[in-house]
């Protein structure tokens, strides 16, 4: 994989121009780092609603709901070879974007599409927005392929489902009184993060779920662009409201690349595409 990545850095490093932007110029560098850390300030978001969540899990669809109803179905065994990335990614970002993609969140480039062309399914990791330009700085004021100033204005915001009884550290989540619950009734993970973005569907319309390898989380990708920003962030608020991991309001956040595998192997099962509802040039 990390080859890959390699061959990938030797190739369309061409300076690039503006991709779905008002305006076809690239982007400007801030005036100081305090202006670049000022204009990407978090808004705070809104507690967890369990009462809400448990009464949508249960009357949602399950996983096998969601794929019969797919337009595209690809295959589901995550031990196949065969992979569906390329095309899922030409239709989500049609043209020769920049791409910022990578091994890890240590290990990573922007690239034309058409560099990465026949990489990315062995890449776990992709910013979900294009970029405007190779590189940009970080909030360290650091040069960097993977930035938030060089990511152009939001087109998808994807939306992560996670949850799990143990954090990080090891105690208790807020989420092990319904999981336990869950399981009790036979409602698996994935049947939970299926119905979150099922109903989350309804408000604006998803083009891919799919869901990670570890057999827990769901991601599901919205098209927001052209999107009033207040809108835009109603509807992350709204996913925060019903579990979502709030760190994807960052545009440049890295999110698990759909049909890609993981650094074990695994591939990111889709369970639904719709192209239809991805962006139109």
């Amino acid at each position: 994989m990390d080859r890959k990545l390699k061959v990938a850095l030797t190739k369309g490093s061409r300076k690039g121009r503006g991709y779905l932007l008002d305006a076809n110029a690239d982007i400007p560098a801030p005036e100081s780092v305090a202006a670049l850390l000022s204009s990407s300030a978090s808004p705070k978001w809104p507690a967890p609603d369990l009462d809400a969540i448990d009464a949508i899990v249960r009357s949602g669809p399950h996983c096998y709901d969601v794929w019969e109803s797919s337009p595209v179905r690809f295959e589901t065994d995550a031990l196949k070879e065969l992979s569906h990335t390329e095309e899922i990614i030409d239709a989500a970002f049609p043209g020769d974007p920049y791409l910022c993609a990578g091994s890890n969140a240590w290990l990573f480039a922007t690239r034309r599409r058409t560099a990465w062309r026949g990489l990315l399914s062995e890449m776990p990791l992709i910013a979900p927005n294009p970029m405007v330009a190779v590189s940009g700085l970080t909030r360290e004021g650091k040069a960097s392929q993977h930035t938030l100033q060089a990511t152009a204005r939001r087109v998808y915001q994807v939306v992560e489902f996670d949850f799990a009884e143990t954090d990080r550290t090891g105690k208790p989540t807020i989420w092990v009184p319904l999981i336990r619950c869950w399981k009790a009734d036979c409602i698996s993970l994935l049947d939970v993060s299926v119905a979150l973005s099922y109903y989350l569907a309804k408000r604006l319309p998803s083009w891919l779920l799919f869901l990670s390898s570890g057999g827990k989380s769901g991601h599901s990708w919205f098209l927001v662009r052209g999107l009033p920003i207040c809108e835009q962030r109603a509807f992350i608020a709204e996913a925060v409201r019903l579990g979502a991991d709030p760190q994807l309001w960052t545009r440049s956040q890295f999110v698990r690349m759909p049909d890609g595998r993981r650094e074990n192997g695994r591939r990111q099962t889709c369970f639904y595409f719709n192209p239809e509802n991805c962006v139109v040039l």
